[in-house]
């Protein structure tokens, strides 16, 4: 005889449930569908019974409390979407989550709400005075202006480029903020701004605005942390490297399709985030 553990009819729930109990047990439920309800069952027998079903009574009450989210997370699952960057992005829930997470790091906090800022400044009559004030330097006469070398980071020229830039600065920047503390975020944030802005510039002028070589700057940094480390405090879904590895080749390919990328801003970034990750992975492994 078998004992139903969870029934619903939202899939995305039934899965959730059985990456945590993969991830907490390692066992996999096994997952049935019944006039659209979808079940995770046990034999009557099973010595794990009782103990699952006290995991499956407090899920119903916090189906998408942190331990939930984060077991399919790590493991790299989707759901709603096809294809495996779903859990590279926040669904409804963690957005949900996000906003307490970011208290605890308020510099990525606070570059987020200066990039929204002028965004909504650039959609007014303050358009150009923006664009003049923030570009990269033009020229040496422009060098003495020190913000220009960092402020082009925070201009974004669309509603879906700020979208996506932010949406893995806060992730990802929250992330390392709350991790390596605010000094590290602030770091990477200049230096990548630094960097890519002077290799975007050497390849395509001035003409550039976005935090995009910043984000993957960030992105370069969380993956290698995820592998030297010796903390351990770094876990990332394991589709983490078709995110990168995509955003690359979109660079490559967008010219073709009459899409202006920074690519060179991308690639620097991603390097010296993960530069930046290697070294401090070798000082830590030393100190230990």
């Amino acid at each position: 005889m078998t004992k139903i553990i969870l029934s619903t009819d939202k899939p995305e729930l039934a899965l959730r449930f059985r990456d945590y109990i993969r991830r907490e047990y390692r066992r996999d439920l096994p997952l049935y569908q019944q006039q659209g309800h979808y079940l995770l069952a046990l034999e009557e027998d099973d010595p794990q019974l009782n103990q699952l079903l006290n995991e499956a009574e407090q899920y119903r009450h916090t189906p998408f409390a942190e331990k939930y989210m984060q077991a399919s997370w790590q493991d790299g699952q989707t759901y709603s979407l096809n294809g495996r960057f779903k859990a590279l992005l926040p669904n409804l829930s963690q957005w949900r989550n996000l906003w307490s997470s970011i208290a605890a790091a308020p510099v990525t906090a606070l570059i987020g709400l200066i990039c929204v800022v002028v965004y909504l400044l650039s959609l007014s009559d303050y358009q150009t005075d923006v664009y003049l004030w923030a570009h990269f330097p033009q020229d040496s006469s422009q060098y003495s202006e020190i913000w220009r070398f960092f402020t082009h980071a925070l201009v974004h020229l669309s509603l879906s480029h700020i979208v996506f830039n932010l949406t893995y600065w806060l992730v990802f920047g929250a992330m390392i903020e709350r991790s390596c503390g605010s000094g590290k975020v602030l770091q990477l944030f200049l230096a990548a701004a630094l960097i890519s802005g002077i290799t975007q510039n050497a390849f395509s002028g001035q003409a550039f605005f976005g935090l995009s070589g910043v984000v993957f700057a960030i992105l370069g940094y969380v993956y290698v942390m995820s592998r030297v480390d010796p903390l351990r405090r770094f876990s990332l879904p394991s589709g983490f490297i078709y995110l990168l590895l995509t955003g690359i080749a979109v660079g490559f390919v967008g010219p073709l399709l009459n899409l202006q990328v920074g690519n060179a801003a991308h690639i620097s970034g991603l390097l010296l985030g993960s530069a930046i990750a290697w070294l401090d992975g070798k000082r830590l492994a030393h100190k230990k």
